[in-house]
C-alpha cells in the first residue's frame, strides 16, 4: 500500500511538471496557461480567443503565410526582459514595474513589441491593464522598429478601433489608450481611418478635461495652432466620409458652434457643403423636421453664406 502511495505521488508530481513545460513538435500544438515555452519557437496568436498555439520551425517560410486567422512570431532567445515577460504570464505581477522602466529603451522596446502576444492577454487582467497599456505605448514611441514588429503580430486596424470607447470618455484607461494610439501613428508608420478619425472626433466632443482635448487632436492633427482651429480643420474634412447619426450629430454641433463664435476660424469647403445637402434631401423624408430645419440654417446660415440663405427651404418645412 505505501508503496502505491508513492508512486501515486510521484505520478501526480510528474503530470504537474509536465505541464509547466511546453513540449514542441513539428505541428500546432495549444500552449496551456502556467506552460514555458522554449525559445526559438513559432508562435501563432488566435485573434478571435488570444489562445496561443506553438511548434518547432518548418524549412522554408512559405507555409506560413497561408496560416489564416493566425499572427505568426518567433520565439527570441531569452534576455531579462523575455524572462520579465513570461514571469508576468506565470503569474508573477512583481516583474511590471521592471518591464513599466524599460519599456521606453529602444532595444527593450523591440523586444517587448516581438513579444506583443504573450502581453496582450494579460489586459483582461484588471489590475494589470493600465500597466501594460503603458508598457506597450512606451515600447513603440518613437520606435519605428518596434512598431513594424508590433504590426507583424497584431491586426493593427482591429487593435487600434478596440482602444476607443464610446460609451464613456471617463474610463480610467481612456488617456493611456490614447497615448498607445498616438504611438502607434506618430512615425507615420499607422494611419488612421475615416472612421478612426471620426471616433476621435466624437471623443473630443465628449471629453469635458482639456488636457485630454490636446491629447486627441495632437493624434489627429499634429500641426501648429490652436486646438479649436485644428478641431475644426480636422472635423470638416472626416465629417463628409462619415453618416449622420447621433455621434457625428455631435461633432456638427461643435463645428457650428465654433463657426458661430469665431466666423473666420475656417471656411467650409464645397465636399462639406455638398454633404449637408445631401443629407437634407436624405431628412425631407422624415416626419420629425426639427433636425432638418436646424441642418439647413447649419447649411446656408453658418458654414454657407449666411447673407444668401434660401429662405424658401425654411419656408417650406
Amino acid at each position: 500500500m505505501k508503496s502505491k502511495l508513492v508512486c501515486y505521488l510521484l505520478c501526480s508530481l510528474v503530470t504537474v511538471f509536465a505541464v509547466e513545460e511546453f513540449i514542441p513538435s513539428s505541428e500546432w500544438q495549444v500552449v496551456k496557461d502556467g506552460q514555458h515555452i522554449p525559445p526559438g519557437l513559432e508562435i501563432r496568436l488566435d485573434l478571435e480567443n488570444m489562445q496561443r498555439e506553438a511548434r518547432i520551425p518548418l524549412e522554408g517560410e512559405k507555409q506560413l503565410s497561408n496560416i489564416k486567422n493566425h499572427e505568426i512570431v518567433v520565439v527570441q532567445p531569452d534576455s531579462d526582459i523575455t524572462r520579465a515577460i513570461d514571469a508576468l504570464t506565470h503569474g508573477d505581477y512583481s516583474s511590471i514595474d521592471y518591464l513599466v522602466d524599460e519599456s521606453s529603451d529602444i532595444e527593450h522596446g523591440v523586444i517587448i513589441a516581438k513579444n506583443a502576444n504573450k502581453l496582450l492577454p494579460l489586459l483582461e487582467i484588471k489590475q494589470l491593464s493600465h500597466d501594460i497599456y503603458k508598457i506597450i505605448a512606451a515600447s513603440l514611441r518613437n520606435n519605428v522598429d518596434a512598431q513594424h514588429e508590433f504590426g507583424n503580430i497584431v491586426h493593427i486596424q482591429k487593435f487600434m478601433d478596440g482602444l476607443l470607447d464610446l460609451q464613456d470618455v471617463r474610463k480610467e484607461n481612456t488617456k493611456i489608450k490614447l497615448s498607445v494610439l498616438g504611438a502607434l501613428v506618430g512615425n507615420g508608420t499607422f494611419q488612421l481611418n475615416n472612421e478612426l478619425k471620426t471616433k476621435l472626433l466624437v471623443l473630443y466632443v465628449q471629453a469635458n478635461e482639456e488636457a485630454l482635448r490636446h491629447k486627441i487632436i495632437n493624434i489627429l492633427n499634429d500641426g501648429e495652432g490652436d486646438v479649436k482651429r485644428r478641431f475644426c480643420e480636422v472635423a470638416e474634412e472626416a465629417l463628409p466620409t462619415a453618416t449622420l447619426n447621433k455621434n457625428t450629430w455631435s461633432v456638427l454641433r461643435e463645428l457650428a458652434r465654433l463657426k458661430q463664435e469665431e466666423r473666420k476660424l475656417f471656411k467650409a469647403g464645397s465636399k462639406f457643403l455638398d454633404w449637408l445637402d445631401v443629407n437634407i434631401n436624405l431628412l425631407r423624408s422624415e416626419a420629425d423636421t426639427v433636425p432638418l430645419r436646424e441642418l439647413i440654417r447649419y447649411r446656408h446660415e453658418v458654414f454657407g453664406n449666411r447673407f444668401g440663405s434660401r429662405r424658401d427651404d425654411l419656408d417650406e418645412l
